[in-house]
């Protein structure tokens, strides 16, 4: 059985996070972060959270823009 458990509730993603629950509430209300709902617990898999938090990354350098984002750079120097 692996270490790391596969889903994780939105607490934990929370507290992974640093965020609050509501937060993680509204990412998945905004179809930023996918859940699942086998039960009465809404759960997360671990690799949709990794994907998410990839899907957040930023270049480095460049406050705001996202990895794989075309620089607005290479337009006015063209």
């Amino acid at each position: 059985m692996p270490d790391k458990p596969e889903f994780l509730t939105l607490q934990e993603v929370a507290d992974l996070l640093r965020v609050d629950v509501r937060t993680v509430h509204r990412w998945i209300a905004a179809g930023r972060l996918v859940s699942y709902l086998p039960g009465k617990v809404r759960l997360i898999k671990r690799a949709d959270l990794e994907a998410f938090i990839e899907s957040t990354r930023e270049a480095p350098g460049r406050r705001g823009q996202k990895v794989g984002a075309k620089s607005n750079d290479a337009e006015s120097e063209g």
